[in-house]
């Protein structure tokens, strides 16, 4: 179970309220006490890699399957496509054994290019991100967007392509 003051600060997050409270909680913890009390809700890992003395972490709430609708050019009826999507997302960077970047984003989906060989497109929700800095921890808004990345790109950044495989084809 996620301690009630882990909790207070994502639901700030989640609203993009800072709170420097919040700042000495982070600074307090280390990043693996961090990580795994936030493994008890948030159950699902798609991103995980260490660089030297950097660790990323991505998890997410849960996990599922969305119909989205594709326009066919030139065709009378349109087709669909399930997308998978992580909700309820968390992403940390962690330096030094301590977090110094949380993210609360509301969704990361996932599809094939219009040739799977060509990579993935990802889509991000809206969110907020609290970042330290040099002169002391800053929060900003995070907004949608959409990038196409190759598998081998995401795979070298650590993100685990088994959940995808189950509804796309991962190059």
């Amino acid at each position: 179970m996620i301690a009630i003051r882990t909790t207070e600060l994502l639901q700030r997050l989640r609203s993009g309220i800072f709170d420097p409270a919040d700042t000495t909680l982070l600074e307090q913890t280390t990043g693996n006490q961090f990580v795994d009390e936030l493994r008890c809700a948030y159950r699902i890992t798609f991103q995980e890699r260490r660089l030297g003395r950097k660790w990323e972490v991505s998890l997410a709430r849960s996990f599922r399957a969305e119909l989205a609708i594709r326009p066919v050019p030139e065709a009378v009826f349109v087709s669909f496509l399930l997308v998978p999507a992580y909700l309820n997302c968390i992403m940390l960077n962690i330096e030094d054994g301590y977090v110094t970047g949380i993210s609360r984003l509301t969704r990361v989906t996932a599809w094939a290019g219009s040739e799977p060989e060509n990579g993935l497109i990802l889509k991000s929700g809206r969110g907020f991100k609290l970042d330290k800095t040099p002169d002391g921890w800053a929060i900003k808004p995070m907004r949608k967007r959409v990038v196409k990345l190759s598998g081998e790109f995401l795979r070298a950044r650590g993100w685990r392509l088994d959940h995808l495989k189950q509804l796309v084809p991962v190059p």
